[in-house]
């Protein structure tokens, strides 16, 4: 569709403009974002936002599992507890770094 080139262009222009942390994948970072957009003369208005954050969040949800990523605490903590942090209600015990 022709009303979607923009957003491809801009799509294949951000492959490498990830958030990354311990645990993957987490986000696009908006600010480089909107400078490659504004580098290829594209509108990053709210209708291209919204395009890209759908693609995004394709992304996102085809790297999950069926078990829950944790936050960082809930790593760290190793114990089956509620995480005020992540706010899953529960924290399955997990084997971090072989321990």
């Amino acid at each position: 569709m022709p009303e979607n080139d923009d957003t491809w262009e801009l799509w294949q222009s951000i492959a490498t403009q990830w958030r990354a942390g311990g645990m993957g994948l987490v986000g696009l970072d908006y600010p480089a974002v909107a400078l490659v957009a504004e580098l290829l003369e594209i509108d990053f208005d709210s209708v291209m936002i919204k395009k890209i954050g759908a693609m995004e969040r394709e992304v996102l949800g085809s790297k999950q599992s069926d078990v829950p990523e944790y936050c960082q605490a809930c790593i760290s903590s190793k114990n089956n507890t509620t995480c005020s942090t992540c706010d899953l209600t529960t924290v399955k015990k997990r084997k971090v770094d072989g321990q």
